[in-house]
């Protein structure tokens, strides 16, 4: 992995992104983005930096690992990936139209399950998995980005999802124990939410078959909600969101008959 100084970047030649994370500064120009971890800890960047360099020579498609580490007097300030163009996260892209095709959704999250499945091949439990780090572009390419607190070989991290956070520890007062099983837990919980703009266990089994009805990926989902919106049942070894979807599926769910002003407001905040 290559390593530039800070010094040298001229950011009077970059564009700051529109969307900005809450431990670092985004900024791109034509063909790279560059993240500055401007609110990590020394400890954390130190951390981040053993792992990206143990890290070093993975390569995964779709997956925007680090191009080249930021360093100054020795230690890691960022790191730069390629710029995904004209692409938006997974959430803001299906749940902002008042109309969706749920094909379009289903495909995305295919590709995204695909994606995930080779992650875990490399070794590397994604730990912040979220569609909010999962990008589409305008042609339906799917890419994964910020895997700053994935789990790999002893390198480990405290952040998990707040959708996960929120139904183990809020809903089921129950610890998280960081595995593949768990990224496998996140994207379903994700899927749910996206599908149904509420959280899984706040989603009732009248509200449930409005989709399930007219969705065979919902139906082959079935055993599972009854399972997630469950706080008693446990959960055991999950399967990849792809074995559930049918491809076949196409319905056009209306926003505006799924959620009232609370509702959307939750999902915002929750996602």
């Amino acid at each position: 992995m290559e390593k530039i100084k800070l010094g040298d970047i001229d950011f009077s030649k970059l564009k700051k992104c529109s969307i900005q994370g809450t431990t670092s500064t985004m900024y791109k120009s034509d063909d790279k983005c560059i993240k500055i971890l401007d609110k990590f800890t020394e400890e954390e960047k130190n951390n981040l930096y053993l792992k990206l360099l143990d890290m070093d020579g993975i390569k995964i498609d779709n997956v925007m690992m680090p191009i080249e580490l930021i360093i100054q007097n020795g230690k890691l300030e960022g790191y730069t990936t390629e710029n995904f163009k004209n692409s938006i996260n997974i959430y803001d892209k299906f749940i902002n139209p008042r109309y969706v095709n749920v094909k379009e959704i289903l495909n995305a999250l295919k590709k995204a399950s695909l994606i995930l499945r080779e992650i875990h091949e490399n070794g590397i439990i994604v730990q912040d998995l979220s569609f909010d780090n999962i990008l589409i572009d305008n042609t339906g390419n799917v890419k994964f980005i910020d895997i700053d607190a994935c789990n790999y070989n002893e390198h480990v991290t405290n952040i998990i999802p707040l959708l996960l956070k929120r139904y183990m520890i809020d809903n089921r007062n129950d610890c998280v124990i960081i595995s593949k099983n768990t990224d496998r837990l996140s994207m379903l919980l994700a899927t749910f939410s996206l599908l149904y703009l509420m959280e899984v266990q706040r989603i009732t089994k009248r509200k449930y078959m409005t989709l399930a009805s007219n969705i065979n990926t919902v139906e082959n989902l079935h055993d599972t909600y009854i399972t997630l919106s469950s706080k008693k049942k446990k959960i055991g070894e999950l399967e990849y969101l792809d074995e559930f979807i049918d491809e076949n599926d196409d319905f056009i769910i209306d926003r505006e008959k799924q959620y009232n002003v609370i509702e959307k407001v939750l999902v915002y905040f929750y996602k």
